[in-house]
C-alpha cells in the first residue's frame, strides 16, 4: 500500500540518501528536488529540478511532483566560506519561498517537516536539553535555522513541523565531520589521528534513526517543534575505545590546539520527543552497531 508521495529537498546529500532508501521500504513514493540535474541521487527515484531562489522554477517543480508530504533538508551549513549572503539566502529565504509555493500549489500538502538544528540551543548548561530550552543561536548557521523556524510560523495554515536534530551519523558521511573521520582512520589502519579535545561528550544518533523519525513525524498529531536526539552523552574518548574494541586496531592519537574549540561546554546530549517515543521510535539503533556498520563499509559513500 502506497503512502502516498514524499518529497525531498537535498535528497543527494547524507540524510537524504538514507531517508530515501528508508521512504521507500515503508511504501512512500520518493521524487527528490534538486538544484542542478548533476545534483541527484543514483538510484531510480524521480527527480525535479529547481533552485530555492527562484519561485518560478519551485513552482513547476512542485506542479510536476504534486507531492502529498515534503521533507525540506536542503540547507547550506558550511559557513567557515565566510559567504554569509548563502547562508541566510538559502536556510531563510530558501525555505520562505519553499513554504509560499507549497501554500499555493494546486495540490495542498498534508505535512511539511523543516529539519532545523540543535545548534540554536548554543550554551546551555541545564540537561537534557529539550524544546523548551530557550534558544541561543551562537554562529550564523544557527542563526539562519533560527530565523527559518520564525518564518514558518507565518504559514500557520500548513500543517508544519520542525526538527531540532543533535548530532547523527552513519554511513557516506563525510569526514570533515569527527566520527567518520575517526571511523576512517580504523578503517585504514592508520598509525595515528589528529583530534582536539576527545573528552567532550556529545549527543549522537544513527542516521537510520533520524530518517525514521522523519517518517514518524509525517503521520498523526505531532507537536510543532521536535529534538531528534538519543537522550546520551558519549565523548570522543569513547568511540575511539569503541573502535579500538571493534576493529582490533589501536592507533596514537595527538591532541592540537587548533582543532579545539574555546568555550566548549564538555558534555551535551537532549531530551527524546514523547511522540517520537509513543509512536514506537523507543528503540534506537545502538552506537556501538552503528560503529561497527561503518567501520565494515570503510565509511565509503553510497553508490
Amino acid at each position: 500500500m502506497s503512502m502516498g508521495k514524499l518529497l525531498i529537498t537535498g535528497g543527494s546529500g547524507f540524510t537524504g540518501r538514507h531517508l530515501i532508501e528508508t521512504a521507500m521500504r515503508q511504501g512512500y513514493e520518493c521524487v527528490c528536488l534538486s538544484h542542478t540535474a548533476d545534483d541527484t541521487v543514483e538510484t531510480d527515484v524521480a527527480t525535479v529540478i529547481a533552485d530555492l531562489l527562484d519561485s518560478d522554477s519551485l513552482a513547476d517543480a512542485v506542479a510536476t511532483a504534486r507531492p502529498d508530504f515534503v521533507v525540506h533538508l536542503a540547507a547550506q551549513a558550511n559557513v567557515a566560506s565566510g559567504d554569509l549572503a548563502t547562508t541566510y539566502q538559502t536556510n531563510l529565504v530558501g525555505t520562505v519561498n519553499l513554504l509560499e509555493t507549497l501554500r499555493e500549489a494546486d495540490n495542498p500538502v498534508q505535512r511539511v517537516v523543516l529539519a532545523s538544528t540543535a545548534n540554536l540551543y548554543g550554551r546551555v548548561k541545564q540537561l537534557p536539553i529539550s524544546e523548551a530550552t530557550s534558544a541561543q543561536p551562537t554562529n550564523h548557521y544557527s542563526v539562519s535555522k533560527w530565523a527559518m523556524e520564525l518564518a514558518a510560523g507565518l504559514f500557520d495554515s500548513m500543517s508544519i513541523v520542525i526538527t531540532r536534530p543533535f548530532n547523527y551519523t552513519g554511513v557516506g558521511q563525510s569526514t570533515d565531520f569527527v566520527v567518520p573521520k575517526i571511523v576512517s582512520a580504523y578503517a585504514q589502519n592508520s598509525d595515528e589521528l589528529t583530534l582536539g579535545n576527545i573528552d567532550v561528550a556529545r549527543d549522537f544518533s544513527d542516521v537510520r534513526d533520524i530518517a525514521m523519525d522523519y517518517l514518524t513525524l509525517l503521520q498523526g498529531n505531532p507537536p510543532p517543534v521536535v529534538n531528534l536526539c538519543s537522550g546520551r552523552a558519549t565523548s570522543i574518548r569513547q568511540l575511539i575505545e569503541t573502535l579500538e574494541s571493534i576493529s582490533g586496531h589501536r592507533l596514537i592519537i595527538r591532541s592540537s590546539n587548533e582543532l579545539r574549540r574555546s568555550g566548549d561546554i564538555d558534555t551535551l546530549y537532549g531530551q527524546p520527543n514523547a511522540f517520537v517515543l509513543e509512536s514506537g521510535r523507543d528503540q534506537r539503533i545502538p552506537l556501538e552497531s552503528t560503529l561497527t556498520w561503518m567501520l565494515g563499509a570503510g565509511n565509503e559513500p553510497p553508490s
